[in-house]
């Protein structure tokens, strides 16, 4: 069951509803865009401190015909403290905080030292400045590419670390045109599946309890 469980995690650190509506139509940038656009996204996303939303997951198997489906709550505060809160299907908790991992499955619980493994690290990495917009500053490592559809500005990162790249082939982040927040992102595997993870109810900077990210 464990080894089932730490399997599962790894899916969803790599992120971990319908995709109608994002990235549809979309446009690639020149760079006079580009570079105009990533200005203003660095000028928005800097100062966020903490965020707290709800998420519906879409997990898509190249081997399965349906897509499963999972919803939740979320909570980050700077600089790498994370809690996913799965309520739907079933209970799933994972808190990543200070290079530590907890993961509660169901009523199972176990905890791992990120800082011990390398792949976790830079997968905590990913997620948080995802999170925050900050992957936008993270040229040496990911190669990007801006597009535009009617609603969002996507950036499109693809992994130079080898060892990052035997797990993901690219990460999307949907940012809202109207106030940058990131509305979305999509974890694209290099087998052709995929998780599509879509925020709403999203507030930012507001005090959060530290005990959300203690683990019990």
């Amino acid at each position: 069951m464990r080894k089932t469980s730490i399997t599962l995690t790894l899916s969803l650190a790599l992120l971990m509803l319908s995709t109608s509506g994002f990235g549809q139509n979309r446009v690639l940038l020149n760079a006079e865009k580009q570079a105009i656009v990533s200005a203003k996204l660095n000028a928005l996303t800097q100062n966020i401190n903490s965020v707290t939303s709800s998420f519906v997951q879409e997990k898509v198997f190249s081997f399965l015909e349906d897509k499963l489906l999972a919803q939740g709550k979320f909570w980050f505060v700077a600089p790498d403290k994370i809690r996913w809160e799965y309520e739907k299907p079933y209970p799933y908790v994972i808190i990543m905080s200070e290079g530590k991992m907890y993961i509660n499955d169901n009523g199972e619980s176990y905890s791992m030292d990120m800082r011990s493994n390398q792949l976790f690290q830079q997968m905590n990495a990913l997620i948080t400045k995802s999170i925050q917009g900050k992957l936008l500053s993270e040229e040496v490592d990911y190669l990007q590419q801006f597009f535009e559809d009617k609603q969002h500005y996507i950036v499109s990162f693809t992994p130079k670390n080898p060892q990052l790249k035997e797990y993901l082939a690219s990460i999307e982040i949907y940012f809202s045109k109207e106030n940058a927040q990131v509305e979305a992102l999509k974890m694209i595997e290099n087998a052709g599946d995929y998780t599509f993870i879509k925020f709403s109810n999203r507030v930012e900077n507001s005090n959060l309890n530290p005990n959300l990210f203690k683990f019990q």
